[in-house]
């Protein structure tokens, strides 16, 4: 690892800050830059670690020394010869830990098993059970345990749970404060969750977890300024600016889809007329075919009846079908409403799109590209495209959320553990970002 990719330097207090926190505080940070040079997957010796951290190598030594103790790190073999003895190579060990992912969907609920490098051990899904939440944390503890029992682990070795679900979720407690398409009102997720579980539970809204997926592991991977935006029962979107997850100060930015663009305009599900999402969402998309059928317009859209979805509109539009076409960028170019505010005001380098049905249809695409060219400012180039992770993508964001704070914990939670009294009443860490 060259200079540069090195992590922080270890923590510098101020004399009144370091008699507070004492050592053991200090070890905890260290311990904490360590791990996270292996968590790349790369074998470093001791001497390396002491090199790229700037610690002492008996500093070194008594950091490791624990974290293979506890089975954190372990031997890789030798070290290739540089003219004298062979250094003992060390690696992160993946199955030193354990975390979940869940994602309460709209009609399905996922849970996915990862070793601690974020691969996929097992996975389990069920109907959603919507206007019941207590069924769904129920569900969701019964799939998690089938889940775990395939591999043949238990709940012990898990280090966090993370959770993605599609409402307003307060970023301190972790409740949901509303998820029209699932009813849920005022539920508090984390401590129902840890309750069940006994474990750390950290929660986001879909959006916000998509957003981190994607900047980690998405098209807009290593940009550090994007937009992400869903399109399916409703509408949602995340802004990540300087690398960062945008949430908000209690959690709730980037609700779009509640914005009013129409007067009075149709009755959204968070019980206010004109919303954006009544416009563009998979309801208005229905709601366009079903318009267009009855006014006798040719359309093959007509052979499925009042059965139609927001999924058979985008597919006749592929299969070149003129009406399906239309309602679809029409579509995108309501959508292209809320864009273009969002391009004149966060001036991103990309806007994201994702979802079940808008997230890839490309007259969809065409719409919102057109609206937003002809309504935000010259400068406004940010490129507009398609997320490539699918329907995954907030369940990865999960996990990747689960793994994010939960190492956050470890570094100064997790080891308060080991300081005395007065320190762990001084110390308080909450959650503040992604």
């Amino acid at each position: 690892m060259s200079k540069k990719e090195a992590p922080p330097s270890p923590v510098s207090l101020k004399t009144g800050e370091s008699r507070l926190l004492g050592n053991a505080y200090i070890r905890a940070v260290n311990q904490a830059n360590i791990l996270d040079l292996f968590r790349s997957g790369q074998q470093l010796s001791r001497t390396d670690i002491s090199r790229i951290c700037n610690l002492t190598k008996p500093t070194v030594s008594a950091i490791v020394e624990q974290l293979i103790a506890d089975d954190v790190l372990r031997e890789a073999g030798m070290g290739p010869s540089e003219g004298g003895r062979r250094a003992r190579l060390l690696e992160f060990n993946p199955g030193s830990s354990t975390f979940i992912g869940i994602h309460f969907g709209e009609d399905t609920t996922h849970v996915a098993i990862t070793d601690a490098l974020g691969r996929k051990l097992a996975r389990r899904t069920a109907t959603t059970v919507a206007g019941k939440p207590d069924a769904s944390m129920e569900i969701a503890r019964v799939l998690i345990n089938e889940s775990l029992s395939e591999i043949h682990q238990s709940l012990n070795k898990v280090t966090a749970v993370g959770v993605s679900v599609p409402g307003l979720v307060d970023r301190q407690s972790g409740a949901c404060k509303i998820a029209p398409n699932l009813d849920w009102h005022n539920y508090p997720v984390a401590e129902k969750l840890s309750a069940l579980l006994g474990v750390d539970v950290f929660v986001a809204n879909t959006t916000q977890n998509a957003a981190l997926a994607e900047h980690q592991m998405g098209v807009a991977r290593g940009l550090q300024n994007f937009i992400w935006v869903y399109v399916g029962k409703g509408v949602g979107s995340c802004a990540v600016i300087g690398g960062r997850v945008q949430l908000g100060s209690r959690g709730f930015a980037g609700e779009i889809g509640h914005c009013k663009i129409e007067a009075p305009g149709v009755l959204c599900g968070c019980g206010k007329r004109g919303c954006l999402e009544t416009t563009c969402a998979n309801q208005a998309i229905v709601r366009e075919a079903k318009k267009q059928v009855d006014s006798g317009r040719p359309t093959s859209l007509s052979e499925l009846g009042n059965r139609v979805t927001a999924w058979d509109v985008s597919m006749i539009a592929s299969e070149g079908d003129t009406v399906a076409q239309k309602i679809m960028t029409d579509a995108g170019r309501a959508l292209g409403q809320g864009i273009a505010t969002l391009l004149n005001v966060f001036d991103p380098q990309m806007v994201v799109i994702g979802g079940p049905v808008a997230g890839t249809d490309e007259h969809f695409l065409e719409g919102v590209r057109d609206y937003a060219a002809r309504n935000c400012l010259e400068s406004c180039g940010a490129e507009i495209v398609f997320s490539h992770l699918g329907s995954d993508i907030y369940l990865i964001g999960a996990v990747l959320m689960a793994m994010e704070q939960s190492n956050a914990a470890y570094r100064i939670v997790k080891t308060t553990k080991a300081l005395d009294d007065q320190t762990n009443k001084e110390i308080s860490v909450r959650w503040s970002e992604l």
